[in-house]
């Protein structure tokens, strides 16, 4: 705003030096135009410089709020694709642990059948009570 008046007394003077350096005449009409032109320069150069200040201000708060907004995004997109890698290698070791238990299961629905064959057998039952017996 500061500039605004500067520059508006500058042009003024400039005004007043020409018309004082060409010898042109200045009657008392012609400086109080003269000085209600300053004036209203003055007046108008220093609207728009706050007009300009102000807009200056809310663009650097917009950019300023777009960075942050930026930075929060790529910030939650980075958590995001974390999470996103957990649930993927959970998602592996849960697949393996139930390819793990399927194979189990049918390795003792065979043992247990084999176990139920050899029972059956004569003296069968004796033979699996002492193996149980020296294994507990």
């Amino acid at each position: 705003m500061i500039e605004a008046v500067i520059f508006s007394w500058i042009l003024g003077v400039i005004a007043y030096s020409y018309l004082h350096i060409n010898s042109l005449p200045i009657s008392k009409f012609h400086k109080g135009v003269m000085v209600f032109g300053v004036g209203s320069l003055t007046v108008s150069l220093s609207v728009i410089s706050l007009k300009y200040s102000d807009l200056r201000d809310a663009y650097q708060r917009a950019e300023t709020e777009r960075i942050d907004w930026c930075v929060q995004y790529h910030e939650e997109r980075d958590r995001v694709e974390t999470f996103q890698y957990e649930i993927q290698s959970k998602d592996s070791i849960i697949n393996r642990l139930e390819d793990e238990i399927a194979l189990q299961w049918d390795e003792n629905a065979i043992f247990s059948s084999m176990l139920a064959q050899i029972e059956n057998e004569p003296g069968g039952s004796g033979i699996l009570r002492r193996l149980w017996k020296s294994n507990h």
